[in-house]
């Protein structure tokens, strides 16, 4: 079966990125609903401009945690 931009790989779920905005907007939905403890959400839990050590960082962490949280101070090893 020939790929698509929506085909979707089970082996590695950070590379899903649908093209429809739809989709996105569905599958942002049913990670909150089903992760609501997630990092993302642990990141919008804390306060202004708050100090954050990630011991391990990988999965673009940096990246995830300045979009999400541009004012933390985040330093990763």
């Amino acid at each position: 079966m020939p790929e698509t931009r929506d085909t979707l790989k089970p082996s590695n779920p950070q590379t899903l990125k649908p093209s429809n905005p739809i989709i996105s907007c569905l599958n942002n939905f049913f990670a909150r609903l089903l992760n609501p403890r997630g990092r993302k959400s642990f990141l919008k839990s804390l306060p202004s401009h708050e100090k954050v050590l990630d011991v391990g960082c990988g999965n673009n962490s940096p990246q995830i945690v300045k979009s999400v949280r541009p004012d933390v101070y985040y330093v990763g090893t």
